[in-house]
Order: structure tokens, then C-alpha cells, then sequence
């Protein structure tokens, strides 16, 4: 079980260990240039749920703030928040795309920590963006935690400055000084279905790569204010 980086060191490697006879699932992403099986929750939907929420809150366009090239679930999630943006008739929607300047594969190798990065880039964007107030679907939790901390540094209060929902649903989102509203997407799910994905595979009762999707949904509990409407 792999849950790999969109990187030519990853290709050639997975590609040697299939041609040595290895069985190889992926785990919530897809490789555009190796066919193999993969189980994923459905980032598409949590994405335009996300956003689809912000939008009918706030009536206002929902940035997208996170990395939109890699790997596949980026991609799907900029699917997912375009086609909620279009529904709602904001069909310049690349205008509120705000990319994360930093690559997965980099961070992965850099000595800075992940949270430096997401503060930095919340921080570029609060101070390139002037509006009130901000509405934002954030690419994950880790994200979102980065909004929430350049926020605060920028004078802004979230949930009354700054509306925000990510995905993950990840435990520190609760701790949160405002609880983060967040898609679940079902991880140990997702972990159990790849798994008997690749006992299947093993033991031949699949014989050629498959995609299965699982759903998720968006988590909205009694004080989880990050999106909440404005007071």
C-alpha cells in the first residue's frame, strides 16, 4: 500500500517493483502515468459540498486556497469548487484560485515544517486579497490552521472576518479556537478498502487495476463556527 508523490523517482520506482512481481494499491490518489489500483474518497463531492455551503451561507464567491496541480485529489477538489461556483453563476471562479506557491514534492524534501508554509501563504493572500468578509475553502485542515493563525496575525477574527470549511475533518480541528466546519473523508475507510483491495489482488480474485471511490460528507456539528453566518 503506497500513498505516493506525483514525482518521476516515484514512477520509475513503482514501476521496477511491478516488473519484480510486487502488488501495488494506491491510497486516496491516482498516478496519471501508471495504471494501478487505488481506492480514494471522493474529492469531488466533499469539495463541492464545501463550497456549495459557503456559497448558500453567504452568497458571496468561496476562494479555493490550497496546491491545485498535484496530486490527483487537488485536482479534484479545483473540480469540485469550480463546478459549485458555476452552479451559482460565479463563472470567472479562476479569479478566486489561490495556489499554494510551493509543490508537494518540495515541501516533502524542504527543512521547513508544512505549517511555516501554509501561514506564509494565507499571509500572501490576506494581504494581496482586501475584502470583508473572506470566504474560503480551504485544500485540507492543515490549511485551514494556517488560515486561522495568518488571520489572527492580520487583525482578522474567523467566523466573523474570515469564513472558512476544510477537508479531513482532522481531531485538532475541534481544538481549534473556532471549531473548523470539514469534509470527512473517511481515512480508516479508505485504509480498509485498499487493503482488501490488495488482498484480492493477491490472492487473484482481481486481475486487472481498479478505481473505487468512497463518499464522503461535510461535518457540521453544534459549534463549529468557522462558517458560520455573520454576526
Amino acid at each position: 500500500l503506497i500513498t505516493p508523490l506525483e514525482l518521476p523517482e516515484y514512477d520509475k520506482a513503482i514501476s521496477k517493483t511491478i516488473d519484480n512481481g510486487m502488488k501495488i494499491v494506491s491510497v486516496d490518489r491516482t498516478l496519471p502515468n501508471i495504471d494501478i489500483s487505488c481506492v480514494s474518497a471522493d474529492h469531488f463531492s466533499g469539495a463541492y459540498k464545501a463550497t456549495k455551503h459557503l456559497l448558500e451561507k453567504h452568497g458571496k464567491p468561496v476562494y479555493h486556497i490550497g496546491t491545485i496541480t498535484e496530486p490527483s485529489s487537488c485536482r479534484d477538489w479545483v473540480k469540485g469548487w469550480q463546478t459549485a461556483m458555476n452552479e451559482y453563476n460565479f463563472t470567472e471562479a479562476d479569479h478566486y484560485l489561490f495556489k499554494i506557491d510551493v509543490s508537494e514534492g518540495e515541501l516533502a524534501s524542504t527543512q521547513f515544517g508544512y505549517l511555516e508554509h501554509d501561514i506564509r501563504n494565507a499571509t500572501r493572500f490576506f494581504k494581496t486579497h482586501k475584502e470583508k468578509p473572506y470566504s474560503i475553502f480551504a485544500g485540507n485542515d492543515y490549511v485551514a490552521r494556517g488560515i486561522y493563525i495568518a488571520a489572527e496575525n492580520e487583525g482578522l477574527k474567523i467566523g466573523k472576518d474570515v469564513f472558512v470549511v476544510g477537508f479531513g475533518n482532522l481531531p485538532f480541528g475541534e481544538n481549534l479556537p473556532v471549531s473548523l466546519t470539514s469534509v470527512n473523508e473517511n481515512t480508516e475507510q479508505v485504509g480498509y478498502e485498499a487493503s482488501k483491495v490488495l488482498y484480492e489482488t493477491l490472492t487473484g480474485t482481481l486481475s486487472q487495476p481498479v478505481h473505487r471511490m468512497l463518499p464522503v460528507n461535510l461535518v457540521i456539528q453544534i459549534g463549529r463556527a468557522s462558517c458560520r453566518e455573520r454576526v
